[in-house]
């Protein structure tokens, strides 16, 4: 209990203030100024701590009013006066406020006035302790500001928080999570089962032995929950808890921050099924152009490929030599161009990938990127037996990311050796492409990346309900890994 609360108590139960040794106590308190004042309000006493905290030595106070060590604005408003008046009618008066020192500076006073009467019951003055607590009251300030930005913080964000301490059941919930529970702040009463009330039926066994958890092994966790608001709208919350222990290691709270990840996840299933959208638009092009050059440029050229080699067996030996030259020149043109065709067709619509799967697209992939390029490629097919299964989006999407990643190599990694890997995992289609080059640094390609096509393949993958992950350094090589569901 406080000095100045055992004063007060002390003299409303009787004591006697001129009593020799309560005095020998009041006078050897530094840290309390505990003086009295008679029924005006006059100082008649005065200790080493009042000489201390208010500046003023005893033959400098006595017989002066009390009201000097108040604000000239507060000494207007009658405040000293109202503060005796409420100790004579109520015993007891508390208050706060600023006051002023011998030197003019001011400090922040927490002040007790109790009234002092005889026998009789008859007033006859009064008892008063003050305390500087300006120290304390500027911390307080600072932790409200502190505790307004963090607030305002969380409001901006959509973050919300909560601590429990499960030995005490002291459960708080933080304005912004109020919010996301669509209810006024303090309008409900905290605890860990009204927590538990709001999240949805579906997620609530799961979200309490994930708390459960973490207070028996003594860790933090992660997890999302849907929580249900009162107006019966669904939040999609993203909670991170951590607990909090003492300077032994023990557990003494668990605080968790929640936030709201509701429109967040809205644009993520827009984007992408407008990425879906984009890429299915993109390869329904592929094959209509890739059905183009069948039907009406390989066909053409086909027949003009018949039509020469029929004119050169018409002409015979008869036909000038030079003619005949020519006539076998443009069919090796013919030729050539036909199979170019084919090898664009085949690009835009490989037809292993529409009839034996991913698999044998990437094996015909791999030998004409060697082929081509020079480079040393090795293909591993672990999915045999699975290939055929894979959704053709899926199967779509690798052949895409391998065609991008191959042509990267080609283009900036410098490499002689690359490996391939068709591998089932967990549930998913699982596609390595391992280089031997010079790698890159990946913060950098993060900032440039459509010049590594990173941003096209994360795009495919992503379409496809699936994820993205390179691996590199300047001189390790590239690892990429390109993961799709079944």
């Amino acid at each position: 209990m406080e000095l100045e609360t055992r004063l007060s108590r002390a003299l409303e139960a009787g004591g006697d203030p001129t009593d020799a040794q309560f005095r020998l106590l009041v006078e050897t308190v530094s840290d309390y100024a505990i003086y009295l004042l008679d029924t005006a309000g006059r100082v008649m006493s005065w200790n080493a701590g009042a000489e201390r905290i208010k500046g003023y030595a005893a033959r400098e106070i006595m017989g002066r009013s009390f009201t000097v060590f108040y604000l000239p604005e507060d000494r207007e408003a009658g405040i000293p006066e109202r503060n005796l008046a409420q100790a004579a009618r109520e015993g007891r008066a508390t208050a706060q406020g600023w006051r002023v020192r011998k030197d003019g500076t001011r400090f922040w006073a927490d002040v007790v006035v109790t009234a002092l009467r005889n026998r009789a019951g008859e007033l006859t003055g009064f008892a008063k302790v003050t305390r500087d607590i300006t120290e304390r009251r500027r911390a307080e300030q600072a932790l409200l500001e502190r505790r307004t930005l963090l607030a305002q913080t969380q409001s901006l964000a959509g973050l919300g928080s909560w601590e429990w301490d499960p030995q005490s059941g002291r459960f708080s919930w933080s304005d912004e999570l109020f919010r996301i529970f669509g209810l006024e702040p303090r309008s409900v009463e905290p605890s860990f089962e009204a927590y538990l009330e709001r999240v949805h039926p579906d997620d609530r066994q799961t979200s309490g032995s994930v708390i459960a958890r973490a207070l028996a092994e003594g860790h933090g966790f992660k997890h999302e929950e849907r929580l249900v608001r009162a107006d019966g709208k669904e939040r999609l919350v993203r909670t991170h808890g951590q607990i909090v222990r003492d300077a032994d290691g023990r557990a003494l709270k668990l605080i968790a921050a929640c936030l709201d990840i509701t429109e967040q996840r809205e644009t993520e299933a827009e984007l992408q099924s407008l990425t879906r959208r984009l890429v299915q638009a993109e390869e329904s092009e592929r094959r209509r152009i890739a059905g183009e050059l069948h039907d009406r440029v390989g066909q053409t050229l086909s027949a003009l490929n018949i039509n020469l080699d029929i004119l050169l067996g018409m002409l015979g030996e008869k036909a000038p030599a030079d003619v005949r030259m020519r006539l076998r020149d443009s069919l090796a043109l013919v030729d050539g161009t036909l199979q170019s065709i084919e090898n664009v067709m085949a690009d835009l619509r490989p037809p292993l990938l529409e009839e034996y799967g991913v698999g044998a697209a990437l094996g015909w992939h791999a030998e004409e990127f060697s082929r081509r390029t020079g480079i040393a490629i090795e293909f591993e097919d672990l999915a045999r037996q699975k290939n055929r299964q894979l959704p053709r989006e899926a199967g779509v999407a690798l052949f895409r990311i391998s065609q991008e990643a191959l042509n990267n190599v080609a283009k900036h990694a410098n490499a002689k050796q690359v490996t391939l890997r068709l591998e089932p995992a967990d549930g998913d289609m699982v596609l390595t492409i391992r280089d031997d080059g010079r790698g890159f640094d990946p913060a950098e390609a993060r900032a440039r990346s459509s010049r590594y096509g990173m941003t096209t393949m994360k795009e495919r993958v992503l379409a496809a309900g699936g994820s993205l992950e390179v691996e590199s350094a300047p001189g390790k090589g590239t690892t990429l890994r390109a993961r799709v569901p079944f």
